[in-house]
């Protein structure tokens, strides 16, 4: 049941909002109730408390009677949405929906990710994932312009930040050219490593502001770097191919007679990391100068530094 500023002395709208809070007061309990609305140009949360009270999704507020809530509603525009829930669920429904112990709104006010259990205030995200494909290839005799990487993992461990967080990676109010988001490849063992920029002027959501898919990064020109495209889906996928046929040097270098096993890649959009790890498939492991492959290779235990 909605309640806004026309309809909050209408009695069948009261009465049903009361229904729902009789009905989880009732023995046993039949719901929870949670309440969900924009107050001023923020979308807010509310549960109710056993005790008739409403917690919202700032910790530091007070807890509202059922009284001193629906007065917010007669703000024009302040509609607030009553709704009952499955016992149990209040919480996590009203205000915090990645139940990790950081309310939806405190997160937003922090630039986390309220959808995230893995991206808290002050804190990172780091999805260790498995990699479909790791593949360098460098041109003998050398030219770097000839050199590609290609990075291919997909996991439902990879969660992207909701759009206008902290680790959104488009620029909204930063200026063009601003870099929110990096992409490095590295080994260990041959010591060879090698980051590109993706600068925020290139990303696109996906899917829309309500329903957010993801984020893709696209460059055909390579006018800003070595990244052609990178895709990064919610829960899906994260995709990215360099070239070096642009302005800027692609400069991982395989060595002959040096093999680079492991090779890592770390996808990090401030704070928000994929990683992935890969050995040699089919001993392609780079020693010939041309070409390391991986396959099908299980998540790492930790992201490269």
């Amino acid at each position: 049941m909605t309640l806004n500023s026309g309809n909050s002395s209408v009695t069948a709208v009261t009465d049903r909002i009361n229904l729902l809070n009789q009905r989880m007061d009732a023995v046993p309990s039949e719901c929870d109730v949670i309440v969900k609305g924009q107050i001023g140009a923020q979308q807010r949360g509310w549960y109710r408390l056993a005790g008739g009270q409403f917690r919202s999704d700032r910790a530091s507020e007070t807890l509202l009677s059922a009284a001193q809530l629906g007065a917010l509603a007669n703000t024009p525009g302040q509609d607030l949405t009553y709704t009952a829930v499955p016992v149990g669920a209040g919480e996590r429904m009203g205000v915090d929906r990645d139940e990790d112990g950081f309310f939806d709104r405190d997160e937003l006010d922090a630039g986390s990710d309220p959808a995230n259990p893995l991206s808290v205030p002050g804190g990172t995200s780091e999805a260790l994932v498995p990699a479909k494909k790791v593949m360098i290839k460098n041109k003998l005799p050398d030219d770097e312009s000839k050199n590609k990487i290609v990075v291919l993992a997909k996991s439902a461990n990879i969660v992207t930040p909701a759009p206008g967080t902290g680790g959104d990676p488009r620029c909204n109010s930063a200026p063009s050219g601003t870099v929110k988001a990096t992409l490095s490849v590295s080994s260990a063992t041959s010591g060879e490593s090698y980051t590109t920029d993706l600068p925020c002027q290139n990303w696109k959501l996906l899917g829309s502001t309500s329903n957010p898919k993801g984020y893709k990064y696209l460059d055909p020109e390579l006018n800003d770097g070595t990244a052609k495209i990178v895709m990064w889906k919610n829960q899906n996928l994260l995709k990215a191919i360099l070239q070096g046929k642009g302005p800027t040097t692609l400069d991982y270098d395989l060595k002959v007679g040096i093999a680079q096993d492991p090779v890592a890649a770390r996808f990090s959009s401030n704070g928000n990391d994929v990683c992935v790890s890969c050995t040699s498939f089919n001993g392609k492991n780079g020693s010939d100068g041309k070409i390391f492959l991986g396959k099908d290779c299980a998540a790492p235990a930790a992201c490269p530094p």
